[in-house]
């Protein structure tokens, strides 16, 4: 993911141009709504990263150490801010009428002032902590955490995308076989010519349409 200044909108990481969208289509062989495009997009973007966490070989160990110390971290935060005897006293009350007071407001959520918008976010920080460390512990729910699964769920998320438009995402037995004459399934080139707009590192199966037909397939019945 690539990193801004606060305030800065981040530059999408993965760009597909109307040139290769009409490509793309004609080789799929159905138009791709623009909402469709977008969620393409997006998965392929999460898809990009996670290859890339895949290759730098990061023990999930060491990320779940990460998340539990900034968990605890916000929990002695928020204990010591609302929990502690020093909270309710007459001086922790003034402190924190003085951090309200001082509070910009440009920095606050919406709709909210003061410790409460700031309360807001740190529970919503301690929560986003406990569901990735539930995500890590949890294989079915973990995005990638082995050699090939960001892949696998590339391929899983854009059957989901296509098959909610009702667009067509099965694979044939005798794709992998062109030879036999039988026309190829529209979602094989699709993906063919969709990885062509990714990094050469990051494709798969790129040898030839037979081997990525093979390929999904066998991402399919995982």
């Amino acid at each position: 993911m690539a990193k801004h200044s606060q305030g800065d909108t981040p530059e999408p990481t993965f760009k597909i141009d109307s040139t290769n969208w009409r490509r793309i289509e004609k080789a799929y062989g159905a138009s791709l709504p623009p909402n469709v495009q977008e969620s393409i997009v997006r998965a392929t973007e999460a898809f990009l990263f996670l290859q890339s966490f895949e290759r730098s070989a990061e023990p999930l160990a060491k990320v779940k150490v990460i998340l539990e110390a900034h968990d605890k971290a916000a929990t002695r935060f928020f204990h010591e801010l609302f929990g502690g005897p020093s909270a309710v006293s007459d001086a922790g009350v003034y402190a924190h009428y003085l951090i309200e007071n001082n509070f910009k407001a440009s920095q606050l959520a919406a709709g909210t002032t003061g410790l409460d918008a700031f309360l807001n976010l740190l529970r919503a920080f301690h929560i986003a902590c406990n569901s990735a460390i539930k995500q890590l512990n949890d294989p079915s729910l973990s995005p990638a955490v082995q050699k090939g699964d960001a892949w696998k769920t590339w391929i899983s998320q854009l059957r989901a995308i296509l098959s909610e438009d009702k667009l067509p995402v099965a694979v044939r037995k005798d794709d992998s076989n062109k030879s036999n004459g039988a026309k190829q399934s529209s979602f094989v080139p699709f993906v063919w010519e969709l990885q062509k707009c990714l990094p050469t590192e990051c494709r798969h199966a790129a040898q030839s349409e037979p081997a990525l037909a093979d390929a999904l397939r066998k991402a399919f019945s995982r």
